[in-house]
């Protein structure tokens, strides 16, 4: 994850230093359907949405939180 962190802030110009600590047990338990590569669409989307700091929610994680609560 730190490699997908690093490379979109290259990419990117962001200055994102990693993920909250709760972020990251949700993705270590999230089920990625779509492998590597739904990880790191998910990881730069979350990198450009934060910017600068720590990512706080990436969203396929968010969005399966929403359709459990139903």
């Amino acid at each position: 994850m730190e490699f997908f962190i690093k490379k979109a802030n290259l990419e990117f110009g962001t200055k994102v230093t990693g993920v909250e600590e709760g972020v990251m047990e949700k993705i270590l338990s999230y089920e990625w359907k779509g492998n590597v590569r739904e990880l790191k669409n998910a990881i730069y989307m979350a990198v450009l949405e934060t910017k600068k700091g720590k990512i706080k929610s990436i969203k396929p994680l968010e969005e399966e939180s929403e359709k459990d609560a139903y």
